[in-house]
């Protein structure tokens, strides 16, 4: 095979199977949102929980984006605010 058409077939494939293994990755939709920076902050503990970033509570990850804020200042739901909207913590019915 042509080294240019192993280039052009490598070149063309990238991105599906970079998009195929960031989707399987583990919490990568947890990072929906997350400004690039940020990013590391968003990893679950050992017991599977997350503080929120101004340290006010821990939550189980699996709340994290997923559309209810949990933390008062939003934190948990990274992509989910716009500009100027003032944030009250919602009322969820702990198992």
């Amino acid at each position: 095979m042509p080294s240019a058409l192993v280039l052009h077939l490598f070149l063309s494939l990238t991105p599906f199977v970079t998009s195929a293994v960031l989707s399987t990755t583990p919490g990568s939709a947890k990072l929906r949102g997350v400004a690039p920076p940020k990013r590391t902050l968003y990893h679950p503990s050992d017991t599977a929980t997350w503080k929120c970033l101004d340290g006010s509570k821990e939550i189980a990850w699996a709340r994290v984006n997923d559309d209810f804020c949990d933390c008062p200042d939003g934190s948990d739901e990274p992509g989910m605010l716009p500009l100027g909207v003032t944030l009250e913590v919602g009322r969820r019915a702990e198992p």
